[in-house]
């Protein structure tokens, strides 16, 4: 299951030239042809401004991308996504209150599911969850059944360590993919609601692990993501012998290096989880702590993050 990331910074828009070289990921290339085509005769497209913008933005080069989204703004009506590329790009040099400004005005062009879940994301990193909580709130509200809306909240919710409002949450997201897309493998979710059930009572935690081991021996798994995540499950079931050692060691199996790496990120953490129900915090600080050294940009990494935060304001 993959969590869709609403970054504005990878939206294209515009149907000039330069936007081909931004989609194949050729950004010295689309700066050249951009540049050309603004200084070419009578041409002052906000597109081409735009699609500069990106190609700056993913160069790094923050301040020349926020020059050419403001210009993009000025030479056409308001359109959110310019401003939502604008708040990324703020954001990337700290420049929060202009993010902000950017993202509300977004919301207010297109009050829907992009617009709510980039200000919702914005609001998570600063560690303000009550206001990204409200943001997927509203998601909802237009759309009851919008599992992204779901999956966002309740990994704030946990960060956060609202862990009832997450286990609730990700009962509905096992509800909505049971009833409306059964071919998705639900392990992950499993593992998270697991994660967050023991935080909440025995009893809890108790049921979903009966319902983990119930849907680990009725459902077969496929792909390679699927079958690390039933890897997991297992460890945390305590099925085929998966001891921490054994855990990191099918992590390092991943077909390249990324995947070694993320599954790394995502071994520690659960190691961590698994020692924190077991009150051993000092191993699962330990194991939070070579989660976040991972460097690996995931929801394993934040949540070993947020558990050593709660850990050390003493909420855990």
């Amino acid at each position: 299951m993959v969590l869709l990331i609403f970054s504005a910074a990878s939206i294209s828009y515009g149907t000039d030239w330069c936007q081909e070289w931004v989609n194949k990921g050729e950004y010295d290339k689309a700066v050249d042809v951009c540049t050309s085509m603004i200084n070419s005769p009578n041409q002052q497209a906000r597109s081409t401004y735009y699609n500069r913008g990106l190609a700056y933005s993913k160069k790094g080069q923050h301040d020349k991308a926020i020059a050419d989204y403001t210009k993009a703004i000025e030479l056409g009506s308001p359109y959110e996504r310019i401003y939502q590329a604008r708040a990324a790009a703020y954001e990337s040099i700290k420049e929060y209150d202009k993010a902000v400004w950017d993202l509300d005005k977004a919301v207010a062009l297109a009050p829907g599911e992009y617009s709510y879940l980039n200000r919702a994301r914005f609001y998570r990193n600063r560690g303000k969850y009550d206001e990204a909580i409200a943001d997927c709130d509203s998601v909802i509200r237009l759309a009851p059944e919008k599992a992204s809306a779901y999956l966002f909240r309740s990994g704030v919710y946990y960060e956060k360590g609202a862990f009832g409002d997450s286990v609730r949450d990700y009962r509905k997201l096992i509800d909505l993919f049971v009833t409306a897309n059964p071919e998705v493998k639900l392990d992950l979710l499993y593992v998270r609601l697991l994660d967050s059930s023991w935080k909440v009572s025995k009893d809890e935690y108790d049921k979903v692990l009966t319902e983990l081991r119930s849907y680990v021996l009725s459902h077969d798994v496929s792909s390679d993501d699927e079958k690390w995540w039933r890897t997991i499950s297992k460890y945390y079931l305590g099925m085929g012998g998966l001891t921490d050692a054994k855990l990191i060691e099918e992590a390092r199996n991943g077909k390249n290096e990324k995947a070694v790496e993320q599954r790394l990120c995502d071994a520690y953490y659960s190691i961590g989880e698994k020692k924190l129900m077991e009150r051993d915090t000092k191993g699962a600080k330990e194991f939070f702590d070579r989660s976040v050294k991972t460097d690996v940009s995931s929801y394993s990494s934040r949540f070993s993050k947020a558990m050593l935060r709660l850990m050390q304001e003493k909420k855990l």
